[in-house]
């Protein structure tokens, strides 16, 4: 499962319609799983563990880069977008 979907700011609920309640039911419960035990949070850029804190989460896609995979020195003031979505949005 990608770590964005472990992310606080996705609201499954939106998604319920779509479902079957016990594959509701599963979904969550592994995301829940996932929140609460996972320590080990993968950069989206070069696929390793994020074990510093030199991170930082692109505010549309919700995945986690190096700041050194995405060319950072400090963690960004306000929203920041990764490169591929920023390319996205310029499309």
């Amino acid at each position: 499962m990608p770590d964005a979907l472990s992310s606080e700011t996705i609201y499954l609920n939106i998604v319920q319609v779509y479902f079957e309640d016990d594959a509701f039911q599963h979904l969550n419960k592994l995301i829940q799983s996932k929140r609460h035990n996972n320590t080990n949070w993968t950069c989206y850029s070069c696929k390793n563990n994020l074990d510093t804190d030199d991170s930082v989460e692109c505010d549309k896609c919700l995945f986690w880069n190096h700041w050194a995979c995405v060319e950072l020195t400090e963690a960004p003031l306000n929203d920041w977008f990764c490169p591929k979505c920023k390319l996205e949005n310029n499309n």
